[in-house]
């Protein structure tokens, strides 16, 4: 959604601005039943941490920070 209101590549500023729109647009249409599955999960996925070993092999094979590990974000 936040590519179609931005009309600009994902990760690009105008997309990123657009970002927070376009979840609270998704959220809003979310039926009551739904959200609170989703809250459930995030509080056991928060509660339930991934031992160290498998959080740093997500962060070293995630695509995008894969992607964005060329990228000079310093400027």
């Amino acid at each position: 959604m936040a590519l179609e209101l931005s009309g600009e590549k994902a990760g690009s500023s105008k997309y990123l601005s657009c970002y927070q729109k376009a979840l609270k647009s998704v959220e809003e249409r979310l039926s009551d039943e739904t959200k609170v599955k989703y809250r459930a999960k995030a509080r056991k996925w928060t509660e339930d941490m991934l031992p160290p070993w498998q959080q740093r092999w997500y962060i070293h094979t995630h695509p995008l920070l894969v992607w964005t590990e060329g990228l000079n974000l310093t400027n």
